[in-house]
């Protein structure tokens, strides 16, 4: 279930931090193209640019830390025009690489846009597409079936964060089902 948090504020522009980032030193590219062949639902998110937490700027850290994670792991996604994530599910491999005894089961994962959806990109979850906005912050359960792209003429930036549940901010307040992703009523909200 996708489930949408809170729209909150972004203190930078992605852009201009990013000029003192090497995106090509600093970013994990994996190309799962013969892993999806097999057609294996579960897989590794391929053409995509990762920067992990040992290498996002502060601004990035301060401000995941300013919403209330404490103990976590997270990503920058960025997607430059053509590059797209399939359908996949997440696996949280490297959550529990460095949190022994614990499963996918065991997380959460945030995800917020750091800038406005454009015509072209796209992220859907099962069947539904998310029109997103800037500082969109949505919840992903760990069973959805899910991916994203760019075929628009402008980069996508992502903030993917993960945490263990028992570690986890508390965002959800009186939940309102609507389709197949939640809205919750808080003073944040749209």
């Amino acid at each position: 279930m996708m489930k949408f948090v809170k729209n909150v504020k972004i203190p930078f522009d992605i852009e201009e931090i990013l000029k003192g980032v090497d995106v090509d030193k600093v970013a994990f590219i994996d190309d799962a193209s013969e892993n999806m062949k097999t057609k294996n639902k579960v897989s590794i998110a391929p053409f995509s640019r990762h920067i992990f937490k040992e290498h996002l700027p502060k601004e990035i850290t301060d401000f995941i830390e300013g919403l209330g994670f404490t103990e976590y792991g997270c990503n920058l996604l960025i997607q430059y025009t053509g590059e797209v994530s399939p359908n996949h599910y997440d696996l949280f491999l490297y959550q529990q690489e460095v949190n022994e005894n614990t499963t996918r089961y065991d997380y959460y994962r945030y995800v917020i846009f750091l800038n406005d959806r454009v015509t072209g990109q796209f992220y859907h979850v099962d069947n539904d597409q998310l029109d997103w906005k800037k500082g969109d912050m949505y919840y992903q359960d760990c069973d959805e079936y899910h991916g994203g792209g760019n075929i628009s003429s402008e980069p996508r930036y992502t903030i993917i964060i993960d945490s263990l549940k028992k570690l986890c901010p508390n965002f959800f307040e009186q939940p309102i089902v609507r389709k197949s992703y939640v809205r919750f009523k808080n003073e944040n909200a749209r």
